[in-house]
């Protein structure tokens, strides 16, 4: 029996993420697959768009096999930390891989990238720009680009800022765990407009806010699953 592990927020779980859990088993081969989760609050310090119960009700019915809570000490810090605690998390239920969704899927550049991330050189940078008043992720992207020498918009994506992240925890707490990048696809991770089946996860919540509700336009990005739990939940707050 293979268990592999995916880290994530589903905030709220769309068909990018059934996407994502579809291709980790052709990629995998595994039999079970266990999520990581974030609880009520997300990376940045954010509410979640539903709570922890509810999304976690939504991966399972969208093929996830068991979901495990991400502590928010772990959750709402940088790509560093929710890495590191998701994949200790992984490591102690003895999964035997992690996959995670990359701009190309990768897993060589980003490889590349974590290893120079873990050099002296790059960790100089990194701190030379976080004190300049830049972001993790900017920082980050700026001192591996440099490091590793490679393009500063790639690295620069938050999908490929936290595979680097998932790599250097996974050489520290699990060496023994297996790495698989799949590639992103469909909406970019900050795409604020929901362009077609596949959309950002920032994309559905911005129009949720605005229609209040699930109209076509958000029902399209969503599995049928999860559009049945959201109704629910949607129609219980009125």
């Amino acid at each position: 029996m293979a268990t592999t592990g995916i880290i994530a927020e589903y905030n709220p779980f769309h068909n990018g993420h059934a996407k994502h859990i579809e291709m980790t088993r052709q990629a995998t081969g595994c039999s079970h697959i266990v999520a990581v989760m974030s609880g009520h609050f997300v990376q940045r310090g954010e509410a979640a768009v539903f709570d922890k119960w509810s999304r976690a009700i939504m991966a399972v019915r969208g093929g996830v096999d068991l979901v495990i809570e991400l502590p928010s000490l772990f959750a709402v810090r940088s790509a560093q930390h929710f890495a590191a605690g998701g994949v200790r998390l992984l490591a102690a239920l003895q999964a035997s891989h992690i996959c995670f969704g990359a701009e190309g899927g990768d897993l060589a550049s980003l490889t590349k990238g974590a290893m120079a991330f873990s050099s002296p050189a790059a960790a100089e940078r990194l701190r030379h720009y976080l004190d300049q008043g830049k972001s993790y992720a900017q920082a980050a992207a700026l001192a591996v680009s440099q490091a590793a020498s490679l393009d500063e918009d790639y690295i620069s994506s938050p999908n490929n800022i936290l595979g680097m992240e998932y790599l250097r925890a996974v050489r520290r707490y699990a060496p023994s765990m297996i790495p698989v990048a799949v590639a992103r696809e469909g909406a970019s991770y900050h795409d604020p407009v929901i362009r077609g089946a596949i959309a950002s996860a920032t994309a559905i919540r911005r129009a949720m806010c605005q229609s209040g509700e699930i109209d076509p336009t958000v029902g399209q990005a969503l599995p049928q699953t999860s559009r049945e739990t959201m109704d629910r939940l949607i129609q219980e707050k009125k």
